[in-house]
């Protein structure tokens, strides 16, 4: 008995380092050749942490085979450190040199216009005020908006775009996706849009996609100068899972069960290839700009993944950086 539970436990943890050296390469593993490898790269987190687990009892009971196993947990030492990214945080002070070029990203979700009903005194639902007031406290030279929701001027809608204006940002560049809200038969513009202190010097945008709900996905630049230097920005939103789309209206996209379960995956893996092409068209676009640029934007993809490693390049990671 002893021996077949000791067989046992060699062949799950056999499999569970399988496993984990898949998760661990995920980022060089193209959906093209294995196209589940961005499941495995969400998987990393819960992956390393069970074999840290796993190591420290395998440690204590054979400790010749916990020092193999902590080689092996080593190998994921490209995802780890792109997933908690280790450095040291710096505190922010609303006043920065006048070198530094301060930007902001921010998926915006439509202000949530779709989720609040409540008003403040200048008639924004309350949120949008206060994601407004936040951009004010952040004081960004430059504003990269995805999933962007503005209106036509009317009694009843007031467009961001003019009070963003009055904030200090005269000059914008948006993908502008026009469409009717049926219910209530008026136009709103949605996508990305780039918000800038400085004039823009050139602009553009790149068609990437139509999604399976009817809207587009777009990536746009904007160039500006900045201290007499051009820099180029670019901005996008990449392919969302829709998770929720066979959820019956149940938001709790985490309860797997049974039925769903191949769905999930299945859209988990279309997405990687859905992304995989378009990390490829922007950087394309990036390769082609003739000035220094920046990205920013929704991967929708973790940083474990091979279309952020494809899209990232040779380009410094803030959030890796901590600048």
């Amino acid at each position: 008995m002893k021996k077949f539970l000791k067989i046992s436990l060699i062949i799950a943890i056999a499999i569970f380092c399988v496993l984990y050296l898949i998760a661990s390469f995920s980022a060089y593993l193209s959906p093209e050749v294995f196209s589940y490898t961005s499941i495995f790269a969400l998987a990393f987190p819960y992956l390393f942490v069970i074999g840290v687990l796993l190591c420290i009892a395998v440690f204590i009971t054979w400790k010749k085979w916990g020092v193999v196993l902590f080689i092996i947990l080593c190998a994921g030492s490209y995802n780890l450190v792109h997933t908690i990214a280790l450095n040291v945080p710096t505190t922010f002070t609303k006043i920065k040199d006048s070198s530094t070029l301060r930007i902001m990203t921010w998926n915006v979700q439509s202000f949530d216009s779709y989720l609040l009903k409540h008003k403040d005194k200048d008639g924004y639902k309350t949120n949008r005020s206060e994601m407004l007031q936040l951009i004010l406290d952040y004081n960004p030279d430059v504003i990269c908006f995805q999933e962007y929701l503005d209106y036509e001027n009317t009694k009843k809608r007031r467009s961001i775009r003019n009070d963003l204006k009055a904030a200090g940002y005269p000059y914008s560049y948006a993908s502008n996706e026009k469409f009717v809200e049926s219910k209530r038969k008026f136009a709103a513009y949605g996508g990305t849009a780039i918000y800038s202190k400085y004039p823009l010097i050139d602009s553009g945008r790149l068609k990437l996609m139509d999604s399976d709900v009817g809207k587009q996905e777009f990536m746009i630049y904007a160039s500006l100068n900045f201290n007499q230097k051009p820099v180029r920005i670019f901005t996008a939103h990449l392919a969302s899972y829709n998770l929720y789309t066979d959820t019956n209206g149940n938001n709790n996209i985490y309860t797997i069960t049974y039925h769903r379960k191949s769905s999930v995956q299945e859209k988990i893996r279309e997405t990687s290839l859905i992304h995989l092409r378009e990390a490829k068209m922007i950087r394309q676009q990036m390769d082609a700009s003739p000035y220094p640029l920046i990205y920013c934007g929704d991967m929708n993809a973790t940083a474990c993944t091979y279309e952020y490693r494809y899209l990232k390049n040779d380009m410094q990671d803030a959030f890796l950086h901590g600048t």
